[in-house]
């Protein structure tokens, strides 16, 4: 390599190990970006280190102008608790409310099975009930997984409107 006597000047020493240390926090900047990068395009908005759980995140579909669309999502933790956010209603009958999320061409259909001790809130927080639910209204829903079948179906604690 280079003798010793070369880098005698201590100019060039502080020049050499500040380009080592812009070169090397560089290449860890690059390297996190792209990890970050791989995380998101898996479709996990949650920590890449959860175990047993199911995570599903979009942008929501299309809406009209002036209108933002909602964040789609599904979380199904291990022990059956479930967050749906961005659903629209399809229908409501009786104590259920049938409600889709669509992404792409993908739909998830769910029945949310409501109860005397479901909270329903409107989107200001405010105290709501099950006729205050209507079909096209976006929701989102927290509760237990109870069954599965055509419609998988959530025993709802709280309904809120979005």
């Amino acid at each position: 390599m280079f003798p010793l006597s070369y880098f005698s000047s201590s100019k060039i020493l502080v020049a050499i190990g500040v380009s080592s240390a812009v070169f090397l926090f560089s290449g860890l900047f690059l390297y996190q970006a792209r990890a970050q990068t791989f995380v998101n395009s898996r479709g996990n908005a949650g920590s890449p280190l959860a175990v047993n759980k199911v995570s599903a995140v979009s942008s929501g579909p299309a809406v009209g102008a002036g209108q933002k669309a909602p964040m789609l999502e599904v979380h199904i933790a291990n022990n059956g608790l479930v967050l749906l956010r961005g659903a629209r209603v399809i229908s409501v009958s009786g104590s259920t409310i049938h409600v889709e999320m669509s992404w792409s061409s993908s739909n998830m259909a769910w029945a949310v099975a409501t109860t005397y001790n479901t909270k329903f809130l409107t989107s200001k927080g405010e105290k709501a009930e099950i006729g205050d639910i209507a079909e096209g209204d976006i929701i989102r829903v927290t509760g237990k997984l109870v069954a599965s079948g055509i419609e998988p179906i959530v025993d709802t604690d709280i309904v809120r409107e979005l």
